[in-house]
């Protein structure tokens, strides 16, 4: 189970202008390529894969996942966070990518964050930055959730 008093560091990224985080652990790297091929028969919030150095990659658009409008594919600040959970890799596509956080662990709250339209299940809490508030995933839900993430690679 998912400990959100575990984490170290968040790497911190916008959606809709809101501000997320993913538990540093989870990443394998952040990528400014966004060529992937399209499947045109998955999930619409699934856009495709891609090969990255002979690994396969799904491609998520948390945009879509969130039930907000798809982005601009054209959009310079998008990026590829690609995360690994259970020897898996699936690229999360966001609007832009802020920054890595170290995290004060008085400043983390479990809390049930609410956003309409969401699974509040793939929220793990959030932390409280001095101007903002940030959007902790609980990226083990996100995955487990869908089976279809496996099916596609």
């Amino acid at each position: 189970m998912y400990e959100i008093n575990q984490i170290k560091e968040l790497a911190l990224f916008r959606i809709d202008n809101k501000l997320f985080g993913i538990d540093i652990v989870y990443i394998q790297e952040i990528n400014k390529n966004l060529s992937f091929t399209k499947i045109y028969d998955a999930q619409d919030y699934i856009k495709g894969v891609l090969n990255l150095r002979g690994q396969i990659v799904t491609v998520v658009d948390l945009r879509v996942k969130f039930n907000r409008k798809p982005a601009s594919d054209d959009d310079p600040n998008r990026r590829m966070i690609i995360v690994n959970y259970k020897d898996e890799s699936v690229g999360f596509l966001v609007d832009s990518v802020d920054d890595i956080i170290n995290i004060e662990s008085e400043k983390l709250e479990e809390s049930v964050t609410q956003m309409a339209g969401v699974n509040p299940d793939y929220f793990a809490g959030v932390y409280k930055l001095d101007s903002e508030i940030v959007i902790i995933l609980d990226v083990e839900k996100i995955l487990d959730n869908d089976e279809e993430y496996t099916a596609v690679a």
